[in-house]
């Protein structure tokens, strides 16, 4: 080397080594800088004060501490618990218990260690962006009338989030062997110089599972690590590969990447119903519970054949796991039923038990009424069908006329939904009619009947009608009789003519 340059080239190296040092105080002074918001929680009479603090600037990969304090501000009746403080960025958040609160001045401070680990941040050309913090708070006021819950939610906008360039590249894949997952941690210098002091660190949930240190890694070099990492409960399994290291001229840099892995869970399922035979319009309960229990999202379907399954209803279980649902049959046979979990994340999909139900027919029950016993020929009389169970369903309206002794069909009607029809009949012949209403044989009824009714039909009365007057009869009878007598005389003489004629027609022969 040429002596002449080896001074510049030292300089060159402890201005670099300089910048490197600036830049590393100046990262650490905005972490050591602390943002802070403070809001009030008002729960009937309680009033708390919260207040939360963290880092100015995160640092993408980093484990950031989340410092709260709760403090009692006014107290009400009974006692106040927090069982809840939940902070998340959206794609991963931690929570603790904070604890019960009795007496004014009552303080508690709870850390929460949020991982500011994002897949997003490592396919970023950016070197910075911004999230939100989101802050949910659950707890419960405990009086003489029982624990009344409540939730507050709190968002702390634009955090700016460093994400350092690294000359490290580092890949994560997961290969699933029985109940072990094998993660397969790739790491590549894209350097021309080697890197020293390089120490890979694998962290499970935030905790530190296992490290390796490889000390030295060539430039251009790929370097391929596995481990096994066993899971015997199911739930989001955030690994998390960090990789320090050294170059040559001194600088300290880092690589993180991270991947989930979904550990899904096969809940069991307990269906059960009330009875296991039924009636038409009759409600069924079904119910029964599953393990995991609260908020497990279930469709509940039925089947005919056991082959061909249709969806009834979806449910949720309650807080105790339980759930439970009213089914009311409109057709006849026997129905199928079973509850299956939709497929979620942390849940493969898991079928019930099969329960039946065998639903009979209905023997309706029909109200007749006329709304008149007796009508003049053409008039309208309304007829009223009531049907029991309410429903909607054809009904026929037969009669049979006057001298006639069969029954004919007057016309059809449908009731509507409260089991209600009206029809109007017109009687056009003068006697008695009987009239009744049925409802022939359905998939949800039997056939039934009504009772008879009798109509009574009188002939038009002719008061109404209108005539031209005319002059009593006894008026026209003198001149009535002289023509009448002079009709007879005519025929008299004619008749007497004849036989003139006829006896002197023989006394000439």
């Amino acid at each position: 080397m040429n002596k002449k340059l080896f001074p510049y080239i030292v300089s060159l190296f402890l201005f670099i080594s300089m910048i490197s040092n600036l830049a590393c105080i100046a990262m650490q002074s905005d972490r050591d800088q602390k943002r802070s918001a403070s809001f009030i929680i008002t729960v009937d009479e309680w009033v708390l004060e919260f207040h939360v603090s963290f880092p100015w600037v995160w640092i993408a990969g980093s484990v950031v501490d989340i410092d709260t304090v709760f403090r009692v501000r006014e107290v009400g009746k009974g006692g106040l618990t927090i069982y809840s403080l939940r902070v998340s960025t959206g794609e991963i958040d931690v929570s603790k218990y904070v604890g019960m609160f009795s007496r004014v001045g009552e303080e508690k401070s709870i850390t929460l260690s949020l991982p500011t680990i994002d897949p997003r941040y490592l396919f970023d050309n950016k070197s910075s962006t911004l999230i939100d913090l989101y802050i949910y708070i659950g707890g419960y006021v405990e009086s003489y009338k029982g624990r009344e819950f409540f939730t507050r939610n709190f968002t702390v906008r634009a955090i700016p989030v460093n994400i350092l360039p690294s000359v490290v590249r580092l890949s994560l894949s997961v290969d699933k062997y029985d109940a072990i997952y094998i993660i397969d941690v790739q790491a590549s210098n894209n350097y021309p110089n080697p890197l020293h002091n390089v120490y890979l660190m694998m962290y499970v949930n935030s905790s530190l599972y296992t490290s390796v240190f490889y000390r030295i890694m060539s430039p251009f070099n790929i370097t391929s690590t596995r481990f096994p990492l066993p899971t015997d409960k199911q739930g989001v399994y955030i690994i998390t590969a960090v990789i320090n290291y050294t170059t040559s001229e001194g600088f300290v840099g880092y690589s993180i990447a991270s991947t989930k892995i979904y550990v899904k869970g096969v809940p069991r399922i307990i269906l059960q119903i009330n009875t296991s035979v039924t009636y038409v319009f009759k409600p069924v309960r079904l119910y029964g519970s599953a393990n995991p229990v609260q908020g497990l999202k279930l469709i509940l379907e039925t089947s005919i054949d056991g082959i061909d399954w249709n969806r009834v209803e979806e449910i949720s279980t309650d807080n105790e796991g339980r759930f439970s649902y009213v089914w009311i049959p409109n057709t006849s046979g026997t129905h199928l039923f079973r509850v299956r979990n939709i497929e979620s994340e942390l849940l493969r999909e898991s079928l019930s038990n099969i329960v039946a139900v065998s639903v009979e027919k209905v023997k309706p029950s029909i109200s007749f009424e006329l709304d008149k016993e007796a009508v003049e020929v053409g008039r309208q009389v309304k007829i009223r069908v009531a049907i029991e169970p309410k429903m909607k369903t054809p009904v026929t309206i037969l009669y049979i006329s006057p001298k006639e002794y069969s029954w004919r069909t007057y016309t059809n009607v449908t009731t509507d939904s409260s089991g209600f029809a009206e029809t109007i009949f017109i009687p056009t012949t003068p006697g008695e009619y009987k009239l009744k209403a049925i409802v022939k044989e359905t998939s949800e009824l039997y056939s039934a009947e009504s009772s008879i009714k009798t109509l009574r039909v009188e002939e038009t009365t002719q008061l109404q009608q209108t005539t031209i007057p005319q002059k009593p009869r006894e008026e026209h009878a003198p001149q009535f009789f002289v023509q009448e007598y002079r009709n007879y005389v005519v025929i008299a003489l004619i008749i007497v003519a004849a036989v003139f004629s006829s006896l002197l027609y023989f006394k000439r022969r």
